[in-house]
């Protein structure tokens, strides 16, 4: 299946080949775009196992909050990984978010035109596009562009992490060398020192400083994976090797085969793996996506529409099955009654006819069930199609309660062991801290009240283990 990329403001249709379309042209298939490492704030946490996904996703939203330094103010696309600790019974979380804001004012332009974007995804997640489950290696994945660069880690085909790196630009500025110079240096003599120790040993003093960053993400994951050896350094550098990069690496100890390898995917050559490989990613776009521009949807493409235009079909099919029904019941009433009046015209003997008229007793007794199971559907349906408005509703009602409890404890540094929710009314809130806080939970309950919670307590502070536990209710 084909897809669409956005790069350097020109659209490129990845099918066979690829080519330049024009924005009408793209409806019909997938659309993604980069977003850039610089717009994301990424940090790796680890969780008990024994957390559900909707409290293993609160927890990551608490502390990107808490940790990560984001704004209350601003609204986030936050979006995580986990994956089973290689040493513990625990989940390794990889967590990012970025501004919603940021996202309008770099895609503005682009939705305007087109109408949406399908997948947004930084750079370094397209790469397990190119992998097959099978594959079984240790690689660092060396991106070198003009705008960013990275070192990603792949294990086995899965993104365990990456580091961000001077791009082609900031590393000609810092060597005061041109662009296309500094190019033409690393893919004919790349950071091998062969008598041009000058211009070669600049650059190569640059890439140390690099490598070194990737080195360091490597030790710190180590902690959580088995990477004692790296088999390959995979590099994504316009289709082009850089001779003497692993070499780099073995400076800094890092064990392994380090076999340089030019990126190559999805059966196209070097150069043009790299738009391929986010083009295969496109047309899943996971684990990641950042994307709050979805295509516009046909108006029975909605939940609560099509719930509404179901149980209203519905509804007019039973109310014509309920109306023949009727009908058909008078008409099987008319019939009782002229057997009746029949049978007692005739002779005892006519047990034929009582037989009959017992059937279709039975029939009515039958009907009639049908005909009450019917009503007891349609009051059912027409109060579904009032309670659809109500559901949105109570779901919008009961989601700005727990933003609004989160933001709060959120503000004041208080935890928690545990927050419950009950439907739309009430949420519980189990406060703990190593000393009482009176003063932040007094502040915290403060909060909410101003925010028009008519009912917000707590029980006295209790001591246990040289925890300090109290309990917050919060009522609408």
């Amino acid at each position: 299946m084909a897809a669409v990329v956005i790069y350097k403001e020109k659209l490129y249709l990845i099918d066979e080949k690829i080519t330049t379309i024009q924005a009408d042209q793209v409806r019909k298939y997938p659309l993604g775009a980069r977003v850039p490492i610089k717009d994301l704030i990424a940090l790796t946490f680890v969780f008990p196992k024994s957390l559900d996904e909707e409290r293993l996703g609160l927890e990551v939203e608490l502390r990107m909050y808490n940790e990560g330094g984001l704004d209350l103010a601003q609204a986030y696309e936050i979006h995580y990984i986990k994956y089973p600790h290689q040493f513990k019974d625990e989940w390794v979380v990889e967590a990012f978010a970025i501004p919603q804001k940021l996202l309008q004012e770099r895609f503005n332009e682009t939705v305007q035109k087109i109408g949406f974007i399908d997948c947004l995804y930084p750079k370094f997640i397209t790469y397990t596009a190119a992998y097959d489950e099978h594959h079984a290696s240790t690689d660092v994945i060396f991106y070198l562009g003009e705008e960013e660069s990275f070192g990603a880690i792949y294990q086995n085909g899965h993104y365990i992490g990456h580091r961000a790196l001077d791009s082609l630009k900031e590393i000609s500025k810092k060597l005061g060398m041109e662009l296309l110079r500094l190019k033409s240096l690393l893919i004919s003599k790349g950071l091998v020192l062969d008598g041009d120790e000058d211009r070669i040993g600049s650059i190569r003093e640059i890439f140390l400083e690099n490598v070194q960053k990737i080195v360091q993400a490597i030790n710190y994951k180590a902690n959580f994976f088995p990477l004692e050896r790296i088999d390959r350094i995979v590099i994504d550098f316009e289709g082009q090797n850089i001779p003497g990069l692993g070499e780099v690496f073995k400076e800094f100890g890092i064990q392994g085969e380090l076999k340089e390898v030019p990126f190559s995917c999805c059966g196209f050559g070097p150069k043009e793996s790299s738009l391929a490989v986010e083009a295969r990613y496109i047309q899943r776009c996971e684990p990641l996506n950042f994307s709050i521009f979805p295509r516009p949807k046909p108006l029975g493409g909605y939940f609560v529409t099509r719930l509404a235009m179901v149980a209203a079909i519905a509804l007019a099919a039973m109310g014509a099955g309920y109306w023949y029904l009727v009908g058909k019941l008078e008409r099987m009433q008319e019939q009782i009654a002229y057997k009746r009046a029949l049978i007692a015209k005739i002779d005892q003997q006519s047990r034929a006819k009582l037989k009959e008229l017992k059937k279709l007793q039975e029939r009515h007794k039958q009907l009639q069930e049908q005909l009450r199971l019917l009503y007891e559907s349609k009051v059912a349906l027409e109060d579904t199609i009032d309670a659809v408005p109500l559901i949105e509703h109570a779901k919008e009602v009961r989601q700005k309660m727990m933003n609004d409890v989160v933001e709060a404890l959120s503000r004041h540094r208080l935890k928690t062991s545990s927050i419950d929710q009950n439907g739309s009314k009430e949420v519980v809130v189990r406060l703990l801290s190593k000393d009482r806080q009176k003063e932040a939970i007094a502040k915290f309950m403060e909060d909410l009240i101003q925010k028009g919670y008519k009912d917000v307590h707590t029980s006295k502070i209790e001591e246990r283990e040289g925890l300090y536990q109290s309990e917050v209710r919060v009522r609408r």
